[in-house]
């Protein structure tokens, strides 16, 4: 399989940006990995948009500290949804907030949806964003990993509280059944400072360690 690294390179113009337009262009099977860290994209944006889109072998894409924001989100989540066997979404030290968060979850409500873990530490999550991204996942049966530690702003007790609405909904005893019972983790273990509530913390081991969707529910329902 192939896999391109670049680190810490000027991709907003002049060669940087003629590289990103070839990776649409190339021969994309095989091409399962992309990775850009600490990146200059810039107005090369829209280049790399349709090149991710263009490359529908994509299985990891990550671009840690790239300076992507609200408005770039808004220009990749399209080219994300394009890749049928994408997985992996690393977003890392970016300053991803809410209308990031909005363009994401849209994604995370398509059925289509491949994903299975994305990282979203050390971006601007808020209770808003959490409460968008809780929403998208009430619906997502895929997505197993969504790391939301060492953001720049704090999400406080209403923020995850609309996780845990999302992993056991207690409205009613089918709402419960029908809940996200897919999710195991929405922190990195590495983060070792920082401590899910213990309802989210009790939903997630629910759903890592029960052997089956209709266990994990009856396990919620009668805890």
């Amino acid at each position: 399989s192939i896999r391109l690294d670049l680190i810490e390179c000027d991709l907003s113009q002049g060669v940087g940006h003629e590289i990103l337009t070839a990776l649409g262009t190339a021969e994309s099977d095989g091409f399962r990995t992309l990775i850009l860290w600490g990146c200059s994209i810039g107005y090369s944006i829209g280049a790399l948009a349709s090149s991710i889109g263009r490359c529908t072998s994509l299985q990891r894409v990550c671009l840690p500290g790239c300076s992507i924001n609200d408005g770039f989100m808004r220009e990749l989540v399209p080219a994300f949804g394009a890749l049928d066997n994408l997985v992996d979404l690393g977003l890392t030290d970016n300053h991803i907030g809410r209308a990031g968060c909005e363009a994401l979850a849209t994604l995370l409500q398509d059925p289509r949806c491949s994903l299975r873990n994305i990282n979203l530490d050390a971006n601007y999550i808020n209770d808003d964003c959490a409460a968008v991204l809780a929403h998208s996942l009430r619906n997502n049966n895929k997505l197993e990993s969504l790391s939301l530690a060492n953001n720049q702003c704090t999400i406080t007790e209403s923020g995850w509280d609309e996780f845990y609405q999302a992993l056991s909904d207690t409205s009613s005893i089918n709402a419960t059944y029908l809940s996200n019972h897919t999710l195991k983790s929405l922190m990195d273990p590495s983060y070792a400072n920082e401590v899910l509530p213990n309802n989210i913390s009790r939903c997630l081991e629910y759903n890592r360690g029960c052997r089956s969707v209709k266990e994990t529910a009856m396990c919620k329902i009668l805890r």
